[in-house]
């Protein structure tokens, strides 16, 4: 099942996605919005960050019985391998969500840390929006809380 869940996130959803960092961050919105390819938003666009996302994530989505210990990308233009070898799920690549995108992040953790299939993570462009938004999480979880206490 492992196997089938990292097969689905890396053809279904990171097949063909538009990766940027927070530099490109307005521009790829706005220029990339109209289409339907996934997009992945990450601290920087090095080889080790996304490389050590991309372990970080599958180890994150796979079951807990499972891990993936070595995650390889191969450049077929200047054929290069970029090889990673991770087994104490360090990942001193990727920053902290709110030393990456301060405190108005909508997500306690980066998505290479979350069980989903996410690849993103967006901040609130004011205190505002933000309390507005926690606000409106809050209020559908106490409704998803009261419907399973009523079906219960």
């Amino acid at each position: 099942m492992s196997f089938q869940i990292a097969n689905a996130f890396l053809w279904e959803q990171l097949h063909q996605s538009i990766i940027y960092d927070f530099e490109g961050k307005a521009i790829a919105e706005k220029n990339f919005c109209e289409f339907d390819n996934n997009f992945m938003f990450l601290p920087s666009l090095s080889e080790a960050t996304l490389i050590s996302a991309l372990h970080c994530k599958l180890n994150a989505i796979i079951h807990e019985n499972s891990m993936v210990d070595v995650i390889s990308l191969k450049d077929t233009v200047d054929d290069l391998d970029y090889n990673f070898v991770n087994t104490d799920f360090e990942y001193p690549m990727l920053m902290d969500i709110k030393d990456w995108l301060g405190e108005l992040s909508f997500w306690e953790k980066p998505w290479w840390y979350r069980r989903d299939f996410s690849t993103f993570d967006n901040i609130a462009e004011s205190k505002e929006e933000h309390r507005v938004t926690h606000l409106k999480s809050v209020i559908t979880l106490l409704r998803y809380l009261k419907v399973q206490e009523l079906i219960t």
